[in-house]
């Protein structure tokens, strides 16, 4: 429907702030990034089986997340118990969680000894893992508000 287009100029507001959402949002992403490789990195550091149960995907759920931030990492996980993980999992999940705890708590079995820096990265962590929701909730923020601006360009136009 050709006719209800308007030129757009490079000056025009509704541009200009989609730019600027869009930057932020980029900034945002790349954040966002950068702070799963890092919980990453310190995952592989200190407990390299524990770190093949989270997978990209694993380790981008919330649950898991918060998992993170409640017990810190491998040690705080192993002195909590199997059973007591699977309770604060499933008070907390809308699926069983049981398959993942196992995976947890074999994973945990698999490795013996302790890596010199697992206190360290057990404090960095939680942080890490408490920060990717928040930059998650910040670009659906910043998306809601490019769909505002978008839905006001709409407005206009029709």
């Amino acid at each position: 429907m050709p006719h209800t287009l308007r030129p757009v100029d490079r000056d025009d507001e509704t541009l200009s702030a989609l730019k600027m959402l869009a930057g932020f949002d980029d900034d945002i992403a790349k954040d966002a990034t950068r702070t799963k490789n890092r919980l990453r990195s310190a995952l592989t550091q200190i407990h390299p089986p524990l770190w093949r149960v989270f997978t990209c995907e694993i380790l981008s759920l919330t649950l898991v997340l918060h998992l993170l931030v409640h017990y810190g990492g491998p040690t705080k996980l192993a002195a909590a118990g199997r059973g007591r993980v699977l309770k604060w999992m499933r008070n907390r999940a809308s699926k069983d969680p049981g398959p993942l705890v196992d995976a947890i708590f074999a994973a945990l079995a698999a490795q013996t000894v302790t890596v010199p820096g697992t206190a360290a990265a057990e404090r960095v962590i939680p942080q890490l893992a408490a920060k990717i929701p928040a930059l998650n909730a910040q670009r659906a923020t910043i998306a809601g508000e490019s769909a505002a601006h978008v839905y006001g360009l709409k407005k206009v136009i029709m």
